[in-house]
């Protein structure tokens, strides 16, 4: 009895990387009916290495894909799907936990306008300040990196994470780990050398 007799097609017997699941017929009636054909088939001569074959396939593999991010690039944690906002130069949808975000706080205008419209103005300066401008910007992965607001990282310092601010006591056990953000760089030393 051969495979045409069974009617299987190619992913049902042999000729596929395994049984298929689907298949109506079970693993073992396959096995027992189908014996020489598949040995023909897979050049396979001995009915042990037969049985390992067919277990290597229902066994589930252990090894796992590599991750390049612990996070997967975003914040979902469990949520399974989160609202999509538009990116703030291009407007594509990208998930609220996956965009870049950053706060932006700037004067409504430039300091000699505030200047005279202080001195203009019926409250003093010192009872009345003017208003900010809090924005808060959502950019997508693409258009973050465009603009250089994130950096490609190398492997070892994509594990680094940027953190707000420290808690009491935790900053040298977590030195390495965090990095504390916007924070600017100390100014350079002189040398004393003139540059040239």
């Amino acid at each position: 009895m051969g495979i045409g007799d069974w009617g299987l097609g190619i992913g049902d017997w042999g000729l596929g990387i395994g049984p298929n699941p689907q298949s109506p017929i079970p693993i073992l009636i396959l096995v027992n009916q189908n014996i020489n054909s598949f040995i023909l088939i897979n050049k396979i001569k001995n009915i042990k290495n037969l049985i390992v074959y067919f277990k290597s396939f229902i066994s589930k593999d252990k090894r796992k894909m590599p991750k390049k991010r612990r996070n997967n690039g975003r914040n979902k944690k469990h949520k399974g799907h989160s609202d999509p906002v538009h990116c703030e130069n291009c407007k594509r949808l990208v998930p609220k936990d996956k965009a870049i975000k950053r706060f932006l706080i700037k004067n409504m205008v430039d300091a000699s306008s505030k200047r005279d419209i202080e001195e203009q103005s019926v409250y003093g300066s010192d009872n009345y300040s003017m208003p900010r401008l809090f924005i808060k910007n959502q950019y997508c992965v693409s258009c973050g990196i465009h603009a250089r607001i994130v950096r490609v990282r190398s492997t070892v310092n994509r594990r680094v994470r940027y953190i707000s601010n420290f808690r009491e006591g935790t900053e040298e056990a977590s030195h390495g780990l965090y990095k504390q953000a916007n924070q600017r760089a100390p100014p350079k030393k002189n040398t004393g050398k003139p540059s040239a």
